[in-house]
């Protein structure tokens, strides 16, 4: 990844995948509680059965989510105290960036100041 704009929607889409492997077990999660309710043993099995499969599936998004930011901790501040983010290039070039996100600059007094980039988990 060569910008936090690229970087940003690669961890939205893999988000996005997390957000729908998630709503699926909890579906499956509430088939498994009406199939209990209603007292369908053959339907108990089958749901316990595809809840474990979604419970599998639903944990690999999450991590692939956790490790879809393409960026360490020195890279983003390398990254942004070069000025390198396109928000910014096009300011200094004066273009028009209204299509892409801003990207804020941690200037080096600030970060001596007390003011951080949030760690990796």
């Amino acid at each position: 990844m060569e910008t936090f704009e690229e970087g940003f929607a690669a961890v939205e889409t893999a988000a996005g995948t997390a957000a729908e492997a998630a709503a699926a077990l909890a579906k499956a999660a509430k088939q498994l509680l009406k199939a209990a309710q209603d007292g369908n043993v053959g339907q108990v099995r089958r749901q316990s059965g595809r809840l474990t499969g979604l419970l599998s599936s639903v944990s690999e998004h999450v991590e692939r989510s956790a490790a879809s930011w393409p960026f360490t901790v020195e890279s983003e501040y390398a990254y942004l105290e070069q000025g390198s983010a396109p928000s910014c290039a096009a300011k200094r070039t004066g273009s028009d960036s209204t299509s892409r996100p801003v990207t804020r600059r941690w200037s080096a007094r600030r970060r001596s100041s007390g003011s951080t980039l949030p760690t990796a988990p």
